[in-house]
C-alpha cells in the first residue's frame, strides 16, 4: 500500500483518487452483491434438485 504526503499531492489529484476509491468500492459491492446472488440461486437450484430426486424415489417406490 502507497501512503501519500498531503505535502507532496496536489489537492486535484486527491479528489481524483477519491473518486477513483469511491468507483472501486462501489464496484466491489456490485460484485459482492452479485456474487452472493449468484449463491442463492445456486443454493435454492441445489434444493429443487434434491427434492426432484426425493419425489423420483418416492415415485420409483410406489410403483412396485
Amino acid at each position: 500500500m502507497v501512503l501519500l504526503r498531503k505535502d507532496k499531492v496536489p489537492p486535484e489529484k486527491y479528489f481524483k483518487l477519491y473518486e477513483a476509491s469511491v468507483g472501486l468500492v462501489d464496484n466491489l459491492d456490485v460484485a459482492l452483491g452479485n456474487q452472493l446472488w449468484y449463491n442463492v440461486q445456486l443454493h435454492q437450484n441445489g434444493e429443487q434438485l434434491l427434492n426432484a430426486i426425493r419425489v423420483n424415489k418416492d415415485l420409483e417406490r410406489n410403483k412396485k
